[in-house]
């Protein structure tokens, strides 16, 4: 049976570029899912490259969104 890799938060931070409170701050909202191992938290790999996708693809939405409203306005971006 295929297992999923598993990173400590400190790797997952490390990967998101964030820092690991911030992490930990995603973690207790549910924006990304996690296991607690006794006093640790991990998270699976492919969930950290999810989210990282969903998050750069909710940036790139909003700079368009931007850029429309700047043409819109004249304002010659």
């Amino acid at each position: 049976m295929f297992r999923q890799q598993e990173l400590s938060t400190e790797e997952a931070a490390v990967l998101l570029c964030v820092s690991r409170a911030y992490l930990d701050a995603l973690l207790e909202k549910g924006e990304i899912p996690y296991r607690k191992i006794d006093a640790y938290r991990t998270v699976i790999l492919e969930d950290i490259l999810a989210f990282k996708e969903r998050n750069k693809n909710a940036r790139r939405k909003t700079l368009d969104e931007l850029a429309q409203l700047s043409q819109d306005e004249g304002m010659g971006y």
